[in-house]
C-alpha cells in the first residue's frame, strides 16, 4: 500500500516498472498464436485472416476503451466499485452483440469481401476467426475490473504478473495444439483464449484481498449514466489515437522512396512503439498515486524521468554489437538499409517524453473527472499529426523521419490543450497539486 502525503521516486518507479513490462509484453501473444493458425489449411493466408479479425475485434472494443480509468476514478470505494462492475457487464453485452451481429454471414461478407474486397481465402479464416473470438472479446472484459482493483492499490506487480502468466501459457499451448493437429485461425484463437481465460482467474486471485478491503461510504454511489458519460469521451477518443497510426502508414507510403522508408521505420518502430506504449502507462500511475498526494512535484520529475529512460532505451540497439545482432541476424535488415534504421530510432528519441508528458495530463485529466479535456486533446492530436503529415509530405520530408515529427508536435499540441482546458474547467487542479516543502 502506497503512503499518502508524498511518494518517493523509488516507490514510483516500482509501481511503474511493472506497468512497463505488462505494457511492452501486451502485444507477444498474438506471434505466438500466429503459427498456430499458419499451420491450418491455407497457410499464411490465415494470418491474414485472422488479422483482419483482430482488427473488427479491436475496432468493436473500443467502445469500452476507457472502462478501466473509469474504474480507477470510480471504483474506489465498495459501492462504487459494485456500480463499475454493472457498467462493465453493461458495455461487454453491448460489445458482444455488435460482433455477434457482425458474424451474421451475409453482414460479415458485406465487410470483408465487398468492403475491404478480400479474396475468398482470405475472407474465409477471417470470419472463422472473428465468430471465434466472441469469447475472446469477452474474457478481456471480464478482466477489467480486477486490473482496476490492482492498479487503484498499487498492486502493479501482481497485475503484470497475470499478464506475463498468460504469455507464458500461451508459450506452453502453441506446440501442443500444433502436435495434436489443432490448428488454424479458430484454434489459433481458442488458444489465445484459454490463456487470457488464466490471466482472469489469477488477476481474481490477487485481487480478492483488496476487494475485501474496499471501503463503505454513506454517500450516495456514482450513477450508471455518470459512469456511462464519463467511459463514453474516454473510448471515442482512443479511437482517434487508433487511426493515427493508419494515417502514418498513409503519409509514408506517399512519401519519397516509400519502400525503403516504411521498411526502415516500421524496423525502428519494433522497439520505438513497445517504449512509447511503456511510457504512456504514466497515466495509470498518476490515477494511483494522485488520491495520496499533497503535491504532484514528484509525480512531475518522474514523468520527465519515465520519458528520457523510455526514449533512450531502443537507442541501445543501434550501438554497434548490439544493430548487427537485433537488425541484421534476428530481424532480418538488409546491411545497407542499417544506417537509416539508426536515423530512424534517434529521430524517434523524444517519442516517449512527449507521450509520457500527454499521459500525465491524462491521468490529472480523468482524476478530476473531465473526461471531455482527454477526448478534445485526442481530436486535437489527430489533427496535429495529420497537419505535419501532409506538411511534410508536401516538403518532402523523408517518409522515415515524417512519424517523429508528426508525433512530436501531436503530443505537444494534445499536452498544452488539456492542460489548458483542465486549468479552466477546474481551477482547483492548477492550485491543489502545486509544489510545496513536503515533496
Amino acid at each position: 500500500m502506497l503512503p499518502t502525503g508524498r511518494v518517493s521516486y523509488g516507490a514510483l518507479f516500482r509501481l511503474y516498472i511493472p506497468l512497463a513490462i505488462q505494457a511492452a509484453s501486451q502485444a507477444l501473444t498474438y506471434p505466438l498464436v500466429a503459427s498456430i493458425a499458419a499451420h491450418g489449411e491455407g497457410g499464411p493466408l490465415n494470418l491474414a485472416g485472422m488479422a483482419q479479425a483482430m482488427a473488427v475485434m479491436g475496432m468493436v472494443g473500443m467502445l469500452g476503451a476507457g472502462l478501466v480509468t473509469t474504474g480507477m476514478v470510480y471504483g474506489r470505494t465498495r459501492a462504487g466499485y459494485a456500480r463499475f462492475r454493472q457498467v462493465n457487464w453493461l458495455f461487454t453485452a453491448i460489445v458482444v452483440a455488435l460482433m455477434a451481429l457482425l458474424s451474421i454471414p451475409p453482414l460479415a461478407h458485406l465487410w470483408f469481401g465487398t468492403i475491404l474486397g478480400l479474396p475468398p481465402s482470405i475472407e474465409k479464416p477471417a470470419y472463422q476467426a472473428m465468430v471465434a473470438s466472441l469469447l475472446l472479446q469477452t474474457l478481456f472484459f471480464l478482466r477489467n475490473p480486477y486490473q482496476v482493483i490492482l492498479y487503484n492499490y498499487g498492486a502493479t506487480t501482481l497485475a503484470s504478473a497475470a499478464t506475463i502468466t498468460r504469455i507464458v501459457g500461451t508459450v506452453l499451448l502453441v506446440p501442443v495444439f500444433i502436435v495434436f493437429g489443432l490448428v488454424g485461425p479458430v484454434w489459433a484463437v481458442v488458444a489465445q483464449a484459454i490463456a487470457i481465460g488464466f490471466e482472469v482467474i489469477l488477476s481474481w486471485y490477487f485481487a480478492r484481498p483488496y476487494l475485501r478491503s474496499l471501503p463503505s461510504v454513506n454517500e450516495a454511489p456514482p450513477t450508471h449514466r455518470e459512469l456511462i458519460a464519463f467511459t463514453l469521451p474516454l473510448s471515442a477518443g482512443s479511437l482517434f489515437l487508433n487511426v493515427s497510426g493508419v494515417l502514418i502508414a498513409w503519409a509514408i507510403a506517399r512519401a519519397p522512396d516509400p519502400e525503403r522508408m516504411m521498411q526502415a521505420y516500421y524496423l525502428a518502430a519494433g522497439l520505438a512503439g513497445p517504449a512509447a506504449f511503456a511510457a504512456s502507462r504514466v497515466q495509470t500511475v498518476v490515477l494511483t498515486v494522485l488520491p495520496r498526494l499533497t503535491s504532484a512535484r514528484t509525480l512531475k520529475v518522474f514523468t520527465a524521468l519515465v520519458g528520457l529512460l523510455t526514449g533512450f532505451v531502443p537507442l541501445l540497439f543501434i550501438l554497434p554489437g548490439a544493430a548487427e545482432v537485433y537488425y541484421l541476424a534476428i530481424q532480418r535488415c538488409p546491411e545497407a538499409l542499417l544506417p537509416l534504421v539508426r536515423l530512424t530510432a534517434l529521430s524517434l528519441l523524444l517519442h516517449p517524453l512527449t507521450l509520457a508528458i500527454r499521459g500525465y495530463l491524462e491521468g490529472m485529466a480523468a482524476f478530476f473527472k473531465q473526461p471531455v479535456a482527454i477526448l478534445v486533446g485526442h481530436i486535437v492530436y489527430f489533427v496535429a499529426l495529420a497537419a505535419v503529415a501532409l506538411a511534410g509530405m508536401g516538403l518532402s520530408v523523408p517518409g522515415n523521419l515524417l512519424p517523429a515529427f508528426a508525433f512530436l508536435a501531436a503530443n505537444i499540441a494534445a499536452a498544452l490543450t488539456m492542460r489548458y482546458l483542465l486549468t479552466r474547467a477546474t481551477p482547483e487542479a492548477a492550485q491543489a497539486r502545486q509544489p510545496d516543502a513536503t515533496t
